[in-house]
């Protein structure tokens, strides 16, 4: 039986949260994924690019792992994806060098992969560990340049019927910026 070797943080989301992980080859000796967060409602997609530097991959210098990572994105065209980079080291430089704006890099080192493999909602702690590095609403799956329409309308069709079948109530949409309040 072949049986997929995956980095400790996607063998947690495969087995604990059932998300499908795949991979798609390797780039300079570095192992290429694509996970599958879609059941999330955020930014991150179905083919959520993953990549993972191994231990034995990594030759104690930061920025040239953060240069081989920008040139990985530019062979796989990742630049308008978020990124999630697995470091089985102490990767805190890394988060510190590589961007948070495009392509937007998500670090999980070694500490971030133990804490939640080990928590009792590893979606919770994934998430914790996302937001210390990019915005709520950077996260956000809404279209921010121009009005929603179709299925990039999520989940508003309870809210669109209460409001509707109430029409004598008052309601007051909340919420952080960029979030899709006007749509």
């Amino acid at each position: 039986m072949n049986t997929q070797v995956l980095p400790m943080v996607l063998s947690t989301f495969k087995e604990k949260l059932n998300f499908n992980c795949q991979e798609i080859g390797e780039v300079a000796g570095i192992s290429t994924f694509q996970v599958d967060f879609s059941d999330w409602n955020t930014v991150l997609s179905d083919k959520n690019p993953c990549i993972w530097v191994k231990a034995e991959n990594f030759h104690g210098d930061f920025y040239y792992l953060s240069e081989q990572l920008r040139d990985i994105v530019r062979e796989k065209s990742w630049q308008n994806e978020p990124i999630l980079v697995v470091v089985d080291v102490n990767a805190t430089e890394l988060k510190k060098i590589l961007p948070h704006d495009l392509p937007t890099f998500v670090v999980m080192d070694m500490a971030d992969q133990v804490r939640i493999n080990q928590a009792s909602s590893p979606t919770a702690e994934t998430l914790d560990v996302i937001l210390s590095q990019i915005t709520r609403s950077r996260l956000a799956p809404y279209e921010k340049h121009k009005p929603v329409v179709g299925a990039q309308f999520l989940r508003r069709k309870r809210e669109i019927n209460k409001s509707l079948n109430n029409p004598k109530e008052n309601y007051l949409i909340t919420g952080i910026r960029r979030v899709g309040k006007t749509s």
